[in-house]
């Protein structure tokens, strides 16, 4: 009985032991695939241009005064603030208006005033150089109340950078830094996919 017992903690412990540099190998990240290295996206204070608002009262409202409201804008930079593209170890791109496209789509659930939840997609794309740009497609929620705004989400996108295609995934934060407004981070990986055709 006791040689049964230590024969099969030997095997799972074997098992275990064998098992582990699979499950904490990452082929995608940048410490292990010498073709992708960190990117980070950073945008200051950027803002709507136009929308258009439908506000909707769904059934699953009830009688809570519950407004759902559908936001379609365009997305802006301003020259004043902090906006860049860090690639690797390399010097931060400073990314201008001009160099910058974006749409947002929202929808807002306002459970009373100044207290609600947002879900929403990004549409960003920054260009840069000659000929070098990164289009990425953001999904976040957010919530906001009298203690503040927190939104997180991931990314995806692709590009060209220096005439290789380029990959990017990665998770995006956005809050309210009280000095300069609305601050967006995206934090992740950015994979060289071979020259263009």
């Amino acid at each position: 009985m006791n040689r049964k017992i230590i024969a099969t903690s030997f095997v799972l412990m074997t098992i275990v032991i064998l098992a582990v540099p699979l499950v904490s190998a990452k082929p995608t990240s940048a410490a292990n695939n010498p073709n992708s290295v960190s990117f980070v996206w950073h945008s200051e204070n950027g803002g709507h241009i136009g929308e258009d608002v439908v506000k909707t009262n769904p059934p699953w409202a009830g009688p809570e005064e519950i407004i759902v409201t559908h936001t379609q804008a365009t997305w802006g930079l301003n020259d004043i603030f902090n906006n860049y593209v860090q690639i690797g170890d390399d010097d931060p791109i400073t990314i201008y208006a001009e160099d910058y496209e974006g749409s947002l789509y929202v929808q807002t659930v306002t459970k009373s005033p100044g207290v609600g939840a947002l879900n929403y997609r990004v549409y960003e794309k920054v260009m840069w150089g000659e000929g070098n740009y990164i289009e990425i497609m953001c999904l976040e929620r957010a919530s906001y109340d009298e203690n503040g705004f927190y939104a997180s989400g991931t990314f995806s996108g692709h590009g060209v950078i220096d005439g290789q295609k380029v990959q990017v995934t990665g998770v995006r934060e956005g809050y309210v830094n009280p000095m300069i407004g609305f601050v967006l981070d995206c934090y992740g990986t950015i994979r060289f996919a071979g020259n263009m055709p």
